[in-house]
């Protein structure tokens, strides 16, 4: 029998892979961080505009709650190993929409602790960088 478990041991590691990976749920993991921290975003700026918190309160949650989620998921994605060629090209077009994202959070964050609306403006354009390389993560892997 350890014979017979041996040749078992030999044999699967040196198999070959006959499935290729799945990014589909990396994607969808950077998909629902977006959403989720859009959200964030948009509530507390409601809260803002209200008077209930000021800009310093607003970039704190970018800093401390948005952009770290960010950092993680970019993470997840460059910790990726072996992702087969046809599947690259949707981990780039990620990777573009988080480095866009997170420069655009950061010139947010920039801007509101100068209270420079010039500056605001340049990140809106950024945002709307990153928003634009968001929607083509979310169509469909024939189209990408």
């Amino acid at each position: 029998i350890v014979t017979v478990v041996a040749l078992y041991a030999v044999t699967v590691r040196h198999a070959p892979l006959s499935e290729t990976m799945d990014v589909r749920p990396e994607i969808e993991r950077v998909i629902t961080v977006e959403d989720r921290t859009a959200g964030l975003y948009e509530k507390e700026v409601d809260r803002f505009r209200r008077g209930r918190i000021n800009a310093a309160a607003l970039a704190d949650v970018i800093e401390q709650a948005i952009v770290p989620e960010l950092r993680v998921v970019a993470g997840r994605l460059r910790a990726l190993q072996d992702v087969p060629p046809e599947h690259q090209h949707v981990i780039a077009a990620a990777q573009t929409f988080l480095t866009l994202r997170h420069e655009s959070w950061q010139m947010r964050v920039a801007a509101l602790q100068k209270s420079d609306m010039r500056a605001l403006r340049q990140a809106d354009s950024k945002e709307q960088a990153s928003r634009e390389a968001f929607q083509r993560l979310k169509m469909p892997p024939s189209e990408l």
